[in-house]
């Protein structure tokens, strides 16, 4: 919405023909703060009769200004009221009661006290405390059954619920208090039976008034037969009349007379509704029936008091839904929620819900069933669900679940879940309680199918390519997982020696996949062997290679208190470091090699695990076991077996002083011309830079001139060095020729904007990749509008040179000012605060952060200056340039933080650092609002 209004109103974006500066707006949005008032502010108004009839046309679908309400009749007594409003009936339910004494009794277990408390009148069982809980609610989770009975018998509410959801009779379950339990349900069973009786009630009353209306009727239609004799007589009922009249003024508003509300009241309904359970009911939050909450908690007797004696449904689920629409997304079923409990726990709960009506065979919506999970978890709640559930277990046992999607569908049995997770003891016990050993493809497709119905229009050769690229079998889990075990239990019960892996069968299929492993199980077996045997130990760290070699004069050759020197003092200090890091880390690999550990015991492991895989290859050579290409001789594969991709460290390259500069077309000779461009900004050397920077330049004076905004790769300018050795006038000249070279763009290319649609695709022949912004959901395409046809002079070409960087954002490139103190100023040693704390840093800074860091009154006042001067200089009301100067807030903060007191007072001065305009303005009397020569939009804050 924002994007779209934006390229509505911006006059960089009007269409030509549309000749009126009129804002449309499709809709405001935002807080209400923002709706009420005018997000836009700056609508232009009207001025040509033309302007007129185009903003009333546009008054029809879009808006402006501030939020006005329909004016309507203020007699209309339906409008903003009820009838009657009672004194205390909006603020009822906002007062908490004082119930600070009862519940303390209640949490000590004083019958007494409650039963003093409650027989007081204006006493109320249903006053909530600071928690939201009734006393009801509160005695249910920490008192005795007395406490709650008396609450109970007096009329407490039983439905009443927290802010989560919960009621009562949760918090009874979840307590795990079966007499409590008892409690609330026998009372919920008579308000049921006390509900039936006041219906019937009801229905009688209803019978009666749809008796007395037909009767009405009838004696109308005889007084209207009388009425049709040609009398000009009208008699009016005025109690028909001023009901009508109510009914006519107030829209859909009808005013019930209080004689037929009173004939209707034979049977008043419940203030606030029956009270008694659906004993099912949810918490909102969670969607935890009671039920669900015993189970979590271990209480086996209320389990059994809910679903034998109250009517709960053992197999309700906790369902899952999708946030944005509702829709189920899952669900946790009843015998899952025991494996949240300790395993004897846990069993004795499974049991119990088995014997009450849970069954294994009960699955999700992906038709995962509990045996999934608990092969999972729990292994072993597998031998308790077979033995008390062993029939309808074993249907369950081979069900495949199904999730993905119908184009490609991920189907799982138990067996392969728990070899997986390599549980090898509910695999075992899922074999021998008859568990098939490898997945069949009509098992698959009646699964699949059942899921995704549209895969039985597809022809059998898709889904079976389908199935082979899906399941992995348990015996190649089970090599994949190193579970020798259960590989040669999977064997005796007659597994295909010769079983393919997944990859391999997409290979086969796809013969883009072919570039992987093409292998057997057999092929995977030896693999796994040569790997278990060529376990060896690790060699002993070796130290890197030093970047600074001995004995070498790095600086020799080298002007002393030059540039290069600088640069050359640089790097040496880096490989220094480098080197002296890397002896650091291998101090630490060779401490760490020494204590190693537990080597000989790993060795003996895998030499045992290495045995049981030779006795699963030797089986699988009996049954007749082969490689692939034994199995598939016609198949030819790019021959790219196992596959290694290793990274090869890269080793330190010795330490070579070099020059290097940021410009992308630097050559040996403009190289050369650069180092005295910098050795000129070291000295000082005013004529030497314009030699360089002014005009062409070189022996034919040919070479196009310097620009004098680069850097070096230390962060250095000519600028910056000039500054730092003290050379001020000549770093002011530097910025002028900065400016005489700064050739921002004058014209932006002409270009319109329009919002694209989600599925519209870039055009092929398209060369320019921001032609549509992807930096949020909305699409928006710039369509140029380019008329340039000609270079008006290309000789000039060749010897200007153009710079983008302007003179304000030069002085303040970063600088390595750190590392030229520590090199040529080691005096220099900056302190701040009483106890004289010692200015520490590194790395690159502003001129300006650097001078607040040394305190240097004279370097700070210069970059002040230069920052007004250019500040205004570039300040222009066309691109919203400002000529009011800046001050960073980390240089305000630092000057802050360091005590430089003359620093701040000149920040202040000349800037008003720290200084908030906007705070000042919204707290004075003057409101002021400058319309913006652009339009920037509404000004709304999105929620």
């Amino acid at each position: 919405l924002y994007t779209k209004d934006l390229l509505l109103n911006a006059e960089w974006n009007k269409p030509e023909d549309r000749k009126a500066n009129l804002h449309r707006h499709p809709t405001f949005f935002g807080y209400a703060e923002d709706i009420i008032h005018d997000c836009c502010g700056f609508c232009p108004n009207p001025t040509t009769p033309e302007e007129h009839d185009l903003a009333e046309e546009d008054a029809k679908i879009y808006v402006s200004g501030e939020i006005s309400f329909i004016k309507d009749d203020p007699g209309r007594q339906a409008i903003g009221s009820f009838n009657p409003i009672t004194s205390d009936g909006w603020t009822e339910m906002a007062y908490v009661g004082n119930t600070a004494q009862l519940c303390q009794a209640i949490i000590d277990s004083n019958l007494e006290h409650v039963q003093d408390w409650i027989s007081q009148e204006g006493s109320d069982p249903n006053s909530r405390d600071y928690a939201g809980r009734t006393p009801l609610r509160l005695a249910v989770m920490v008192s005795s059954p007395e406490i709650v009975q008396t609450f109970i018998d007096h009329g407490a509410r039983l439905v009443a619920r927290l802010a989560d959801g919960r009621t009562a009779l949760h918090l009874a379950a979840a307590r795990g208090n079966v007499e409590i339990v008892k409690m609330i349900m026998q009372k919920s069973k008579a308000n049921e039976e006390e509900e039936e009786h006041k219906e019937e009630l009801r229905k009688k009353a209803r019978m009666i008034a749809r008796q007395r209306k037909r009767a009405t009727i009838n004696i109308d239609k005889q007084d209207k037969t009388a009425d049709d004799d040609g009398s000009d007589f009208e008699v009016i009922d005025h109690r028909e009349s001023d009901s009508d009249m109510r009914s006519t003024t107030t829209g859909s508003y009808i005013k019930v007379n209080e004689e037929e509300k009173k004939a209707d009241d034979l049977m008043p309904e419940d203030k606030d509704g029956p009270d008694f359970y659906d004993v099912n009911v949810l918490a909102w939050d969670t969607q935890c029936s009671p039920l669900h909450l015993a189970i979590l908690n271990g209480h086996v007797d209320v389990v059994k008091e809910l679903v034998q004696n109250c009517g709960a449904n053992v197999l309700l689920p906790i369902k899952l839904l999708n946030s944005w629409n509702k829709f189920p997304r899952g669900a946790i079923l009843t015998l899952v929620l025991s494996l949240r409990l300790p395993l004897e726990k846990a069993k004795l709960m499974t049991r119990t819900l088995l014997d009450i009506g849970a069954s294994s065979t009960q699955a999700d919506t992906c038709q995962v069933t509990a045996l999934h999970y608990i092969s999972v978890e729990q292994p072993e709640l597998v031998e308790t669900l077979l033995r008390f559930n062993e029939p309808i277990a074993k249907r369950a046992m081979n069900h495949l679940s199904v999730c993905g999607s119908s184009w490609n569908p991920s189907a799982q049995s138990p067996l392969m879940s728990a070899t997986a997770k390599g549980n090898v003891l509910a695999a075992l016990k899922l074999l021998d309680a008859g568990a098939e050993p490898s997945i069949e493809f009509k098992d698959w497709m009646k699964s699949v199918e059942k899921q995704f119905t549209d895969v039985a229009m597809r022809d059998s050769t898709r889904n079976r390519n389908d199935f082979l690229k899906d399941i992995e079998q348990p015996i190649v889990l089970a090599v994949q997982n190193e579970l020798p075990d259960l590989a040669l239990a999977l064997l005796a019960r007659g597994v295909d020696p010769n079983t393919l892996p997944r990859h391999t069968q997409q290979g086969i299929i796809d013969h883009y996949y072919s570039q992987y492993n093409m292998e057997t199980v057999l092929e995977m077996v030896r693999n796994k062997i040569r790997e278990l045997r060529s376990l060896e130990d690790e060699e002993p760290p070796a130290l890197d290679e030093k970047l600074m070699k001995d004995n070498v004069n790095y600086l020799e050759g080298i002007e002393s208190d030059s540039y290069k020197e600088f640069v050359a003092k640089i790097q040496i200090e880096d490989a220094y470091q480098a080197d002296r890091r890397a002896n650091e880390r291998y101090e630490e690999r060779l401490k760490q090699y020494n204590n190693r550990k537990g080597f000989a015991e790993k060795k003996q492991t895998t030499e045992a695990l290495a045995e049981r895989f030779e006795a699963i290859e030797r089986k699988l050579i009996k049954r007749g076991a082969k490689t692939f290409l034994e199995l598939h001789p016609d198949k030819s594969f790019p021959k790219h077996q196992n596959q290694q991709y290793s990274y090869e460290e890269r080793k330190p390259t010795p330490l070579e002083i070099s020059f290097d500069f940021s410009v992308h077309n630097l050559t040996d000779e403009t190289k050369e011309a650069y180092l005295e461009l910098f050795q000129a900004g070291w000295e000082g050397d005013l004529n030497k830079i314009k030699t360089y920077t002014l005009a062409s330049w070189g022996p034919k004076a040919d070479n196009t001139p310097l620009k004098i905004t680069v850097e070096d790769k230390h962060d250095q300018s000519p600028f910056s060095l000039a500054v730092l050795r003290g050379h001020f006038e000549v770093a002011r000249a530097i910025v002028d020729i900065s400016f005489a070279q700064y050739h921002p763009d004058q014209e932006k290319p002409r270009a319109r904007y329009r919002i694209g649609h989600a599925t519209e695709e870039y055009d092929d022949d398209c060369e320019d990749e921001d032609a549509a912004s992807d930096t949020t959901n909305i699409p928006v395409y710039e369509e140029l509008l380019d008329d340039c046809f000609t270079i008006d002079n290309i000789g000039e070409v060749s010897t200007q040179v153009k710079s983008k960087t302007s003179p304000l954002a030069f002085i303040h490139f970063p600088c390595s000012a750190w590392s030229y103190a520590k090199f040529f100023r080691p005096d220099l040693k900056p302190t701040y605060g009483l106890e004289d704390k010692e200015v520490e840093g590194s790395g690159t800074k502003r001129l300006s952060s650097w001078a607040v860091a040394i305190n240097d009154m004279k370097l700070f006042s210069f970059i002040l200056d230069l920052d007004l001067v250019w500040t205004n200089r570039l300040a222009d009301p066309e691109d919203g340039s400002s000529p009011i100067l800046s001050i960073s807030n980390d240089d305000f903060q630092k000057a802050i933080q360091y005590a430089r007191l003359d620093i701040l007072a000149e920040m202040i001065k000349h800037a008003g650092a720290g200084m908030e305009p906007e705070f000042l303005v919204k707290n004075s009397s003057v409101k002021y609002r400058e319309k913006p020569k652009y339009y920037q939009g509404l000004s709304a804050r999105i929620p």
